[in-house]
């Protein structure tokens, strides 16, 4: 995976409010298996695998969709 994505990814979750961010750390890491102490290794230092980035990129939008269908109602 390109280190472009890496910085992008890491950058939209360092752009959200803290329980969004919470919420996505605790997803990413109920399904990654890593520890919490890791997942912010990763996002400090953009050290992502091409299945984290996946995983954390459905997340993301996940919580896009959510927010939309939210304002939508």
């Amino acid at each position: 995976m390109d280190k472009n994505m890496s910085v992008v990814i890491s950058d939209q979750l360092n752009a959200l409010d803290k329980d969004k961010k919470t919420l996505i750390r605790d997803q990413f890491c109920a399904r990654s298996g890593i520890l919490i102490t890791s997942f912010y290794y990763k996002v400090r230092n953009q050290k992502w695998s091409p299945l984290e980035i996946e995983v954390l990129v459905q997340l993301l939008n996940s919580l896009k969709e959510n927010e939309n269908n939210i304002c939508q109602n």
